[in-house]
């Protein structure tokens, strides 16, 4: 779900994947076997793992194979450098040609569209043999991130989370007291985890008074309205459903329900919150905005502000003073916050499965989890056990102790994760119909009509579906 790119594959990869499996020449892989529960900790093998050149990816990866190799000092962990911004294409890519990795980074929605190409294992076996042997229990995890990397996010376990993705509101607190030295107005006390949507528009509308952001083209918020981890939540708000599961999958999308929950979208930007067209404030640059919804590390935008908005900062002065994070909003009595998971998962031809179920479980164990810190980006643990930020053998809080870091692990469990396309079978279509929905909330945002982002819909879905 990350915002950064994790969720960002073509529209179409999912509905050319199945003329672009395997090209001439190309003999399929044989499926793995079954994984054992235990290895010897002298096995020799090699495996391959393929990484995202984006990002600290690659820091991450070293970290987590040294801490591995800890374990297995004979194991030879070999990384594959994968785009990052399209892991659909590079998997049918790599497998076409033979040279799909062992094990590769994925999110939620790559992983439904890898998964109708039929090129995953299935973990699902060797976990109900630890689960019995009492090795592993999904008690120890957060329940949505392991169930975002499962089939139909209810099934077959295709995925292991390495990082648990929620939305959170990251702010400028330097904006804001000078806000409310200029106005005299309390806003920051209206910034807590928790705060409704009607606390948010509280904070916009002082905010407003504030004669920065009375200037042409200045911005409040970089909301990512068109991103399905902010859009959904407001959606299940408002009742809207998308596809009737009792129609045969039938597009129900345009409805009262949806004009209602794309008019308090769009009221963003006739407040000018946001800009319309979807132009938003350059939160992480100078003269930005307020406020970033993202499920990003404070260690990845702490840089970036660091870099680009606060460059003259001195050392005496703590970040923390400039910047902070809180819960995404929610409706008062119905709350929904965005969700999502990053993580790893394994090729079905892969030719060590004990091997790589072994890595896979020191990603979460709380070695792996550290070594993920280690690498210098402070990603949400998966453990529940880890969720105290401000203990030092929980490493993703070292140096952050000063943020709210408890915005990602805000309980009680308001969760929600994207899931309106399961109900009909459209799984595999989920990065495309996501694409195909935040563009109409976009351009719904940017001035046009109703009847005008919606009136091609029916058709341009089935377009998306044809494969069905």
């Amino acid at each position: 779900m990350r915002r950064i790119k994790l969720f960002a594959s073509l529209a179409g990869a999912a509905l050319l994947a199945g003329s672009m499996l395997c090209g001439a020449g190309c003999s399929e892989p044989e499926a793995a076997g079954k994984a054992d529960t235990t290895l010897d900790p002298a096995t020799r093998a090699t495996i391959k793992l393929g990484i995202s050149t984006q990002n600290q990816e690659g820091k991450i990866a070293q970290n987590l194979i040294a801490s591995f190799n800890e374990k297995y000092p004979n194991i030879t962990v070999e990384t594959v450098s994968m785009s990052g911004s399209n892991t659909v294409n590079d998997i049918n890519r790599l497998h076409s040609t033979g040279q799909a990795p062992d094990i590769f980074l994925c999110n939620s929605f790559d992983m439904l569209t890898i998964n109708g190409m039929e090129l995953l294992y299935d973990f699902s076996e060797v976990i109900a043999d630890e689960i019995e042997a009492g090795t592993f229990s999904y008690d120890d995890y957060y329940d949505t991130y392991f169930r975002l990397g499962q089939a139909d996010f209810n099934g077959a376990q295709l995925m292991i989370p390495r990082s648990a993705d929620r939305v959170v509101v990251h702010y400028d607190k330097k904006i804001i007291k000078d806000a409310e030295a200029e106005t005299g107005l309390d806003i920051l006390s209206h910034i807590h985890n928790g705060w409704t949507w009607d606390e948010f528009d509280q904070v916009c509308d002082m905010l407003k008074q504030y004669s920065v952001f009375q200037q042409p083209n200045r911005y409040l918020v970089d909301s990512y309205c068109e991103w399905e981890a902010v859009f959904y939540p407001i959606f299940r708000h408002f009742g809207v459903q998308i596809f009737a599961p009792e129609k045969n999958g039938q597009l129900t999308f345009v409805s009262d329900e949806a004009h209602q929950a794309l008019d308090f979208i769009k009221a963003w930007a006739d407040k000018g919150y946001i800009g319309h067209g979807g132009v938003e404030a350059n939160f992480r640059n100078e003269n930005g905005g307020v406020m970033l919804f993202q499920s990003q590390a404070v260690s990845e935008v702490e840089t970036l502000l660091s870099l680009n908005k606060y460059p003259v900062r001195t050392s005496e002065e703590p970040m923390s003073d400039y910047y902070d994070v809180v819960t995404m909003p929610v409706f008062e009595g119905d709350e929904y916050i965005g969700a999502g998971a990053a993580g790893y998962c394994a090729y079905y031809g892969n030719k060590n499965p004990t091997v790589v179920w072994a890595f896979m479980k020191h990603i979460i164990s709380k070695e792996g989890q550290n070594a993920i810190a280690d690498a210098g980006v402070n990603l949400v643990p998966v453990r529940k056990d880890m969720a105290d930020y401000q203990d030092p053998s929980n490493h993703w809080g070292i140096g952050y102790t000063d943020y709210n870091l408890a915005a990602y692990t805000y309980e009680p469990d308001w969760n929600c994760y994207t899931d309106y396309f399961i109900k009909p079978g459209y799984s595999e279509f989920a990065t495309a119909l996501n694409l195909k929905f935040g563009q109409v909330i976009k351009e719904y945002a940017g001035g046009k009509s109703y009847e005008a982002v919606t009136g091609n819909l029916d058709k341009e879905i089935k377009t998306i579906l044809q494969k069905k």
